[in-house]
């Protein structure tokens, strides 16, 4: 891993230092791999080993060899929809939103876990200004010692916001907020080392950290050193979630205590290429920006309550084209999201969300709109988030420095996530 002092500024001791420690990391997790891949290839590899399908409906499907020395756990992902939207005229769309194919499991032993999450729905590609397509969302190896560790090393989700960590398929509306389009952090190559201390009755914590490329899921070519450094703290007052319900919006579990977790993050981004940091269009010139994330989750017996707070912050967001004068602008200023829920005993779950928006001053002047929005929805449980419909109304309000626009849109969702 190698640092040009030259493009780091005050920030460059931290950074080496960072960058030293998870150096050591990564060394000792590609030792401790080739350790026991050898003994492994030495025992086992020199003859074959059969394996066998199973399914279930909680799982997906399934295989694993004979020996326990490889397991892949198969899914795919499938949100349909159909939007009526009223802006400057009233229009409809039809489309698949997301399709997503995934597989996941371990190899050796379940110590050391791959994920690989590809893409097939056009608007699911992050394609921004078309330099480039993501076909590839999640590709990763983690080595996992023991159940508070886990080092990560490849393309996954950075530690950021709470909707941000959430699937896209354990949502309870049928997508999450523009304060999460416009502030996130999304996905990035890297390393990252999470710990856990996760009990279901007692206090727990989680402490997540990450250094990655910079570069997003769009790879932009630049002549210029990137990075960003990502931390995040999740408490669990309560004890944990059920079921890992810490990930999914909605109290389907039925929680029969209070649970509560409170987070906090903070992304760091070096020579940020792109108008939303990690994703969006390409800037004329690479921007530094910070950015921070406070969540508040509570579910209890059927009711689910979520805020969150979303900041990004840069000192010059505005780059220039000098041969066209044309501007790429960073996305900068705050959001703020409120959500609750009620599950009914059949299944049947009513949500309320409001979401605001200010954009920085400096921003707000080139006419980005401060946003207000209203969701109303109804969600139908058919077999938990694996099999859902969704129906949907949001009501925007958007305010430019010289007019305001009101528009609305309703939607239905059909979900299938195994």
């Amino acid at each position: 891993m190698l640092f040009r002092l030259s493009h780091f500024g005050k920030h460059t001791v931290s950074t080496i230092k960072l960058g030293y420690v998870y150096f050591r990391i990564c060394l000792s997790v590609l030792i401790l791999l080739g350790s026991s891949t050898t003994i492994f290839a030495q025992s086992t590899f020199e003859k074959e080993s059969k394996g066998h399908f199973t399914w279930s409906p909680q799982k997906g499907l399934r295989f694993k060899t004979e020996d326990d020395a490889f397991y892949a756990k198969m899914g795919f992902r499938m949100q349909s929809r159909l939007t009526l939207n009223e802006a400057d005229k009233t229009s409809y769309e039809a489309k698949i939103n997301r399709l997503r194919f995934d597989v996941d499991g371990y190899i050796v032993s379940p110590k050391f876990a791959y994920e690989l999450t590809v893409n097939f729905s056009p608007d699911d590609f992050n394609i921004g200004d078309k330099e480039r397509i993501s076909l590839i969302r999640d590709l990763y190896f983690s080595y996992n010692p023991n159940n508070n560790w886990s080092l990560i090393i490849g393309q996954t989700k950075l530690p950021s916001s709470r909707q941000s960590d959430n699937s896209s398929g354990k949502l309870q509306l049928t997508d999450r907020t523009f304060n999460n389009s416009d502030f996130n952090t999304d996905r990035d190559l890297g390393v990252q080392a999470h710990y856990y201390q996760l009990h279901d009755k007692r206090f727990s914590y989680a402490i997540k950290t990450a250094l990655s490329s910079g570069k997003g899921l769009q790879y932009f070519k630049t002549d210029y050193t990137s990075y960003t450094l990502s931390g995040k703290v999740e408490l669990y007052p309560l004890g944990d979630f059920k079921n890992n319900g810490a990930y999914s919006e909605g109290d389907i579990e039925r929680e029969e205590t209070p649970k509560i977790l409170l987070s906090g993050a903070y992304h760091y981004n070096h020579n940020a290429s792109m108008t939303k940091g990690l994703h969006g269009n390409r800037l004329y010139e690479p921007r530094d920006l910070q950015s921070a994330y406070l969540d508040i989750m509570i579910k209890y017996n059927g009711w689910s309550a979520m805020a969150s707070y979303l900041n990004r912050s840069a000192q010059d967001p505005v780059t220039t084209d000098n041969d066209t004068n044309q501007h790429a602008i960073l996305y900068i200023g705050h959001g703020l999201d409120y959500q609750l829920s009620y599950i009914f005993p059949r299944d049947y779950e009513l949500i309320g969300r409001f979401s605001n928006q200010k954009m920085d001053n400096k921003i707000y002047e080139y006419n980005f709109a401060n946003t207000k929005a209203w969701s109303l929805g109804l969600t139908r449980y058919i077999w938990q988030h694996k099999l859902k419909w969704q129906a949907e109304f949001t009501y925007k309000q958007e305010e430019f420095i010289t007019t305001t626009k009101d528009s609305w849109y309703t939607r239905i969702q059909f979900d299938i996530l195994l």
